[in-house]
């Protein structure tokens, strides 16, 4: 069986009286994409903000490819890369300074490795170019560039394809399936888009308001019935967007 690279157990985060996240537990294994999906303010970005540090949770657990990242939080975040909400890009710079300036500030970023990941970006003939001429499509694989260039593990992303329109979002997802599938790396995409998870994921885990409804694989959800249906059994049919 694959290597856990990801652990999430009894993760719970209050914020006041209110539970944002409420006691979820998952795994992802390497080489597999993780579907996570809810309606809006079910708690997506919350669990992705604690499991990249941005958030404390108030109890659970989480670790990073056999580091807790309570305990070996370096060591931890050195095997993510992440794009929460938009990528953080430099738009006076070019593609290609915006590279050379966040590879500087990575310890596995190989001039060879930068080179792989240009050569994945798709952009090489666009890296001369300011990033404020880019489209959102191009800025959002820059942003993936750019989270690639630690070599890590695990890649986070909380709604990728928000803005993109329906060529962006194909080049995107052949992408990620490229990354998981050849390259054997790990990855937990947010969204509520359920059209576009059924393509892009090889498991699905739904939750609404704070608490995990449920977690399949995408091979066993097909045998049966379509995403749409089993959001609508687990979630309820007001949260389908």
């Amino acid at each position: 069986m694959s290597k856990v690279i990801l652990d999430v157990n009894n993760l719970s985060k209050k914020f006041k009286n209110f539970t944002a996240v409420d006691n979820i537990s998952f795994q992802l294994h390497s080489g597999e994409i993780l579907g996570f999906l809810g309606p809006n303010g079910a708690g997506k970005t919350t669990t992705i903000k604690m499991i990249t540090g941005l958030v404390k949770s108030n109890s659970g657990s989480i670790t990073i490819n056999g580091y807790d990242i309570n305990k070996d939080f370096e060591d931890a975040m050195s095997n993510v890369g992440a794009i929460v909400e938009t990528p953080h890009l430099y738009e006076n710079m070019t593609g290609y300074e915006n590279i050379k300036f966040f590879s500087n500030l990575c310890k596995n970023a190989t001039k060879e490795h930068i080179e792989e990941c240009i050569k994945l970006s798709g952009l090489k003939n666009r890296l001369n170019d300011k990033v404020k001429n880019y489209s959102l499509g191009m800025k959002q694989r820059l942003g993936l560039t750019i989270a690639l260039l630690n070599n890590p593990k695990l890649l986070i992303l909380d709604e990728p394809t928000n803005g993109l329109d329906p060529i962006g979002i194909k080049v995107l997802r052949e992408f990620l399936k490229d990354l998981a599938h050849n390259k054997n790396l790990s990855i937990l995409v947010s969204s509520h888009i359920l059209t576009e998870m059924e393509l892009l994921c090889d498991k699905v885990l739904i939750i609404t308001n704070g608490k995990m409804r449920c977690i399949k694989s995408m091979e066993e959800i097909n045998k049966t019935s379509s995403l749409e249906e089993v959001f609508i059994q687990v979630a309820g049919e007001d949260n389908v967007i």
